[in-house]
């Protein structure tokens, strides 16, 4: 579906309900912020945005400490209310009854949100949800039952929907009041037409996007002071999860055959694929309002994923002006081009290797693909996306 872009301020602006599953939260401050930043930008464009994020308390006994009622501010000021009414869920992974567990999650979970949502002022509400499940089903379903309209933004790394509901019920009931889908990739779309549980006709693609309020380039030597990283090595740096779906150990592969001390890398992260190289020089996480010290730290950041939606990540490490190393595949083709990226095989790991040698021996082409993605950056932030989607949801 294409859109005029063409972002107006000439209505009453409507009240947005952010339907998530998970939220940032003083337990978990960095899961999920990218459902937070779009909202902030929601916010920022003068809508009044509330946060519903059903609270699974089964699942982490802290979760019981988290406020049913909460609120805070933008870094302009403009605050959000969040809303964690308390359900029990049965879990969404695992092959054994899955689908009856996710059935009983979702009902649990639209049953909480129901609990709360009559009680807000629908007048010039629409619904907002990020992912399919059960957030996604749950939007389909509430829209339908207060007339509201409802939007989905989807950008799963795999599709599960088969798996977790059958596509043939998702296309006759689960998903059949959803207005409209937001998806992250061209991917995300075609993950759903193939399906046949969205049609075409209701899908826009806009890839995840950055707020320039937080991520922007820093000057490297004083990002690297600040985090102790080396002033003089040629540093690849890789943020996310440490699995073998976004690839650390490939990165870790491939930095390993590179025999020239100078070259290390950094991965900011958490998971069971822990970097263990003596050439690894940064593991662990870090809170996100520092992520930008992180990717102006580095001289290049790798990442070689088998499969995302849109990778914020990327995106984030584009907004501050790396060059891109990451993989050839369709979920990259929105943020990545020939302009500041090298797009390789996430499983050639000679591959890998050979494009961070080529970047570091070429001073020419890493600033030009630097330059380009401070380019492809205009493009992605949060703020213009925000306007993307208001114009499409039509508030």
């Amino acid at each position: 579906m294409e859109i005029d872009n063409t972002y107006k301020d000439d209505k009453m602006k409507s009240k947005i309900i952010v339907l998530a599953n998970k939220y940032p939260n003083n337990i978990e401050p960095n899961v999920n912020v990218f459902t937070q930043q779009i909202t902030w930008s929601f916010a920022d464009l003068g809508y009044e945005c509330i946060v519903l994020c059903p609270n699974a308390l089964n699942y982490d006994k802290r979760n019981k400490t988290l406020k049913e009622i909460d609120s805070e501010s933008t870094e302009q000021g403009n605050q959000i209310k969040i809303l964690r009414p308390r359900y029990w869920g049965l879990g969404q992974d695992g092959e054994r009854f899955q689908k009856t567990r996710v059935s009983i999650t979702t009902r649990n979970y639209i049953a909480a949100a129901n609990k709360v949502i009559k009680s807000i002022d629908l007048s010039n509400a629409v619904i907002f949800a990020e992912f399919l499940c059960p957030s996604g089903v749950a939007a389909s379903i509430l829209g339908e039952r207060y007339g509201l309209r409802a939007y989905m933004q989807c950008g799963e790394a795999t599709y599960q929907g088969d798996r977790k509901y059958g596509n043939k019920k998702l296309k006759n009931k689960l998903l059949s009041n959803l207005t409209g889908v937001i998806a992250l990739s061209g991917q995300n779309r075609d993950y759903l037409t193939d399906a046949g549980v969205v049609p075409n006709d209701k899908i826009i693609v806009l890839p995840s996007g950055y707020r320039k309020d937080r991520i922007y380039p820093r000057d490297k030597v004083e990002s690297r002071k600040r985090l102790g990283l080396p002033l003089d090595k040629f540093i690849v740096g890789f943020c996310g999860s440490y699995d073998d779906r976004k690839g650390v150990l490939r990165l870790e592969k491939a930095v390993d055959m590179i025999n020239d001390p100078d070259v290390c890398f950094a991965a900011c992260g958490k998971g069971e694929c822990m970097p263990t190289s003596s050439k690894c020089v940064w593991t662990g996480p870090i809170n996100h309002d520092e992520l930008a010290y992180f990717y102006s730290a580095l001289d290049v950041y790798a990442m070689p994923t088998y499969n995302e939606g849109s990778c914020t990540a990327i995106v984030e490490a584009i907004a501050c002006g790396c060059p891109i190393i990451s993989s050839d595949r369709s979920f990259n083709y929105e943020i990545c081009e020939e302009s500041n990226s090298i797009l390789i095989d996430p499983d050639d790991i000679e591959g890998i290797r050979d494009s961070i040698m080529f970047l570091k021996e070429n001073n020419e082409e890493r600033a030009r693909l630097s330059k380009g993605s401070l380019i492809m950056a205009e493009k992605l932030s949060l703020d213009e996306k925000a306007k993307k989607v208001v114009k499409f949801m039509n508030i």
